[in-house]
């Protein structure tokens, strides 16, 4: 991971409201999340402001539904991927490097 890519997510991600941190986190573990679905309406037009999600159409012309973009899934990885793999990687000790990064 470049430390420009990690600076700019970790920025992203520490900005976000709580409610923001959990769409996002719904938005990426689940795909392509519907109105009714979000965790939270305020955190997804914060997300939306910010170009950290978009609105989309899926197959079949279904509408109403939400999914991260490239910069939404940077500052997941980031800031709730990350976190736990390190945690993984203190737990196994020296087998950690069996773990793929």
């Amino acid at each position: 991971m470049s430390e420009d890519w990690e600076a700019e997510a970790r920025a992203d991600w520490e900005s976000l409201s709580g409610a923001a941190r959990d769409t996002l986190i719904c938005l990426c573990k689940h795909g392509p999340t519907h109105d009714g679905n979000v965790p939270s309406k305020q955190g997804r037009d914060e997300l939306l402001r910010r170009d950290m999600a978009a609105k989309i159409v899926l197959k079949n012309n279904e509408q109403g539904y939400q999914a991260a973009t490239y910069s939404g899934s940077r500052a997941f990885r980031f800031g709730y991927m990350e976190p736990r793999k390190n945690v993984v990687r203190r737990l196994l000790g020296p087998l950690a490097d069996w773990v793929k990064p």
